[in-house]
């Protein structure tokens, strides 16, 4: 799979174990709804049962995490969708993978095992070993009344949907389509030119790209019928792939001199997230599973662009329930650097602190009786991509954290 260009670049964005300790601290106000989640694998859910009532109104869960890197997060994240889906009703993962890359897999599942299917569908940061209880569930799911329907929301579609549009038209338009897709593979090259000053570069390839995608789509509505008879594509598998066309065009449709590409990227992935929602798999339960700057409510102070959970927000209201994820201390793994980094969080404003009553603590900040001023007040928390500890008003920004006292970093076989 190729190695994804995420805009976040010009941005840089992009377990605990032990026995429970109370916080020593006599100053730290825990809201009431503070629990203790007991285990990162275990299938005896009764840790999590606090969750039903907390989540009997929310149909779009969005699950965050301060690190794309952090073992313990992906061990977490598997078991809390594993329970969701068999105890709370909720039937489809959407991750932060390419839109029609993980639907184009999805269709081949019964020839794929689960760790093809996780190879062939996500980024690389999220091919680790902590992942494979997921995958694992959605295989085995998969043939049952009640699947775990698998989907990404990601507006970068780089390999298997691009893989298979230049199958589908170099049969009818042979060299033609060859150049056209090359042509869309050249977004590899905007990270060079994205920190020169010149930016006439930048305006001339987005130019062939948007291009090289709108001519894609004219053939492949030329053909569609010849495609769907030919290939045996779904009528939804082709409205998939042209959504991913567009969104090819739409991702370089900015003008590089003032606009946020990052910022971008979010609203695309929010369009496609509601699409999924409303269109594809209408009336159905969503888990969301993306970094905490994706899923938040959009409120980080210093951070001005509004991203994914912002529109989502906006759209669903308190429908949705926002959960990031952190950590006090450990290691996580940093991709680009290929090597682990420590993780440090011990000041008396980091959320880390505030909310480290257990080795692993679930904290619900919404309806809170204690009087936690710190609730309203602006807090910090390290958000690994960024490299720093980003401001932000716990209230304002998510609906609950889990937060773990410590974490071993993610693991790549």
């Amino acid at each position: 799979m190729r190695t994804p260009l995420t805009f976040t670049l010009c941005l840089i964005f992009f377990t605990g174990s032990g026995l429970l300790r109370a916080q020593t601290n006599p100053n730290t106000c825990f809201p009431e709804r503070s629990y203790p989640v007991q285990s990162l694998d275990s299938e005896d859910f009764s840790d999590l049962k606090f969750l039903k009532p907390l989540l009997h109104d929310k149909p779009i869960v969005l699950l965050g995490e301060s690190s794309h890197g952090v073992g313990d997060y992906y061990s977490m994240k598997s078991r809390l969708i594993q329970y969701l889906y068999q105890e709370c009703g909720y039937e489809v993962i959407a991750l932060e993978s390419g839109l029609a890359d993980i639907y184009t897999k999805y269709t081949q599942i019964d020839s794929l095992s689960a760790v093809e299917l996780r190879n062939k569908t996500v980024f690389a940061n999220f091919r680790c070993h902590e992942i494979m209880p997921l995958f694992e569930l959605i295989k085995s799911s998969a043939n049952s009344e009640r699947p775990l329907l698998y989907s990404g929301f990601d507006s970068q579609n780089f390999t298997a949907s691009l893989d298979l549009t230049h199958e589908l038209l170099a049969h009818y338009y042979g060299k033609t389509a060859d150049c056209l897709i090359l042509n869309l593979e050249k977004y590899y090259n905007f990270p060079p030119l994205m920190w020169k000053a010149d930016k006439a570069p930048l305006f001339r390839l987005s130019d062939t790209i948007i291009g090289s995608a709108r001519a894609l789509q004219k053939l492949m509505l030329a053909s569609e019928r010849d495609i769907k008879k030919d290939f045996n594509i779904s009528g939804q598998h082709f409205k998939i792939l042209m959504h991913a066309l567009k969104n090819h065009e739409q991702a370089v449709t900015l003008d590089w001199n003032t606009e946020n590409p990052s910022a971008l990227r979010d609203s695309l992935m929010a369009e496609n997230l509601i699409w999924l929602i409303q269109e594809l798999y209408p009336g159905k339960k969503f888990i969301v599973w993306g970094h905490n700057t994706h899923i938040d409510k959009g409120h980080t102070i210093e951070l001005l662009s509004k991203n994914l959970g912002y529109y989502l927000r906006r759209r669903f209201g308190d429908q949705c329930y926002h959960i990031g994820l952190y950590a006090q201390s450990g290691s996580t793994y940093v991709w680009w650097e290929k090597s682990n980094r420590r993780i440090d969080s011990h000041e008396a404003d980091d959320i880390e602190v505030l909310t480290d009553k257990y080795p692993i603590t679930f904290v619900d900040f919404r309806e809170n009786k204690s009087n936690c001023k710190w609730l309203r007040e602006t807090v910090q928390g390290y958000e690994m991509e960024f490299g720093r500890k980003l401001p932000f008003v716990p209230l304002e920004r998510y609906d609950a954290i889990i937060n773990f006292r410590e974490v071993k970093a993610a693991t790549y076989k």
